[in-house]
């Protein structure tokens, strides 16, 4: 078992505290700490995928008109956007691109209707979210693309894949 685990249960920060509550951006989160294994406490996912929002467009020269696709929301009106394709397949085991639906992907929130949180990421398998498996999503102490989420979140999931299931809060 790792270093610091204190999960045997599987029920850590319903009842305590969590640590990913207190870290900040830049910290140093150790793969085999609390903060690693347990970051899930921080996270928060719709229980269905979002749901795809197209918008009308029309080509100035023909006056053709069509759709494409805008966003994904979900019923509380936040904003998400799918995680990257390639590191997606990688991590979380989605699709390949092109055939990723939003049932069989995994999404990071964009921007919260309420405003206020960061890191959510949700993964989706068969259309309900998965938060028990390896390839579950997980919270992100950094926003991706960034050399702080490469150090605080893909780093110590490279050394440590290992995470508490069932610790996402569903709505």
């Amino acid at each position: 078992m790792a270093d610091g685990y204190n999960c045997p249960t599987g029920k850590c920060g319903k009842d305590t505290d969590p640590p990913c509550r207190s870290v900040k951006r830049g910290d140093t989160v150790a793969p085999n700490s609390r903060a690693h294994l347990e970051r899930n406490a921080c996270n928060r996912c719709p229980k269905k995928p979002p749901t795809p929002v197209y918008i009308t467009k029309q080509n100035i020269r023909t006056g053709v008109e069509f759709k494409v696709l805008d966003r994904w929301v979900d019923h509380e009106g936040n904003t998400w956007e799918p995680d990257n394709a390639v590191t997606a397949w990688w991590y979380h085991d989605d699709p390949i691109p092109g055939f990723r639906d939003n049932g069989n992907m995994t999404f990071r929130v964009a921007r919260v209707a309420a405003g206020g949180a960061r890191g959510w990421q949700c993964r989706y398998k068969n259309g309900a979210l998965d938060d028990t498996s390896k390839y579950m999503g997980t919270y992100d102490y950094a926003p991706a693309g960034t050399a702080d989420h490469v150090s605080m979140d893909v780093s110590p999931h490279g050394k440590n894949s290992n995470y508490v299931g069932g610790l996402t809060q569903k709505y």
